[in-house]
């Protein structure tokens, strides 16, 4: 927030500079799911945890989006300090420079670690959901404490179908139990009601254990692109 404010961008949303603890939840579901062969997009990533996660964990590809380029560049630096390789994406939305070396000595750390052997590389590239412009589709789409504001609801009740258009693609969301339901239940009711493409799959409610504030109360919810025929989903009911 300083430095937005010092920089005279007090207009741009500082929120992303925090490890959150739907990210923290988000990390921990990925852990317990099979990604090899998955293609992974994480939408308004942040400082790029859940997608970092997922590269470590065997995802074949992993792409972040957010609409924050400062985030976007923070999330590279995360992965590499994390042994995780970057590259620059193409095609796709303009990607965001990859650091030179420099940078690591302004930023008072040593290089960046090796890459991890076989580990997953990562891009990255600013977007901004409200913009209208496509993206490619994804096998698994993560999105962490993106509902904060309501003005948010609606951009991605229309992108994230657009998302999940490969048959059996899945979406997993993860959001703070108690502050902000009315959005999470509006999303839902856009993406899984009557005539829609997404089944809501699973609902659980977990503890994370770290993060800003710790042990918060997170919703994990995996929801599902339908196929003809399907009579998939579980109860909208909190």
């Amino acid at each position: 927030m300083e430095y937005y404010l010092s920089s005279g961008q007090d207009s741009r949303d500082p929120y992303w500079c925090a490890v959150w603890p739907s990210a923290v939840a988000m990390s921990d579901h990925l852990t317990g799911m099979d990604l090899r062969q998955l293609s992974v997009l994480e939408m308004g990533c942040g400082l790029g945890l859940a997608g970092i996660s997922a590269a470590l964990h065997g995802a074949a590809s992993v792409r972040l989006y957010d609409q924050e380029p400062l985030a976007v560049q923070c999330a590279l630096l995360s992965a590499q300090l994390n042994g995780v390789p970057v590259v620059q994406q193409d095609p796709g939305p303009p990607s965001i420079e990859l650091m030179p070396d420099s940078w690591w000595d302004c930023l008072g750390e040593g290089p960046p670690r090796p890459a991890a052997e076989g580990c997953t590389p990562v891009c990255a590239a600013q977007y901004d959901w409200n913009s209208g412009l496509g993206l490619a589709p994804a096998d698994l789409v993560l999105a962490c404490d993106v509902l904060y504001d309501s003005a948010f609801v609606e951009p991605l009740a229309r992108l994230l179908p657009k998302l999940l258009a490969r048959p059996g693609s899945r979406l997993v969301l993860t959001d703070p139990t108690k502050r902000t339901p009315g959005h999470r239940r509006q999303l839902l009711e856009r993406l899984t009601g009557p005539g829609a493409d997404l089944a809501l799959m699973q609902r659980t409610e977990v503890e994370a254990l770290a993060g800003d504030p710790p042990a918060s109360d997170v919703q994990v919810l995996v929801l599902q692109a339908r196929q003809p025929g399907d009579t998939l989903g579980v109860p909208l009911d909190d």
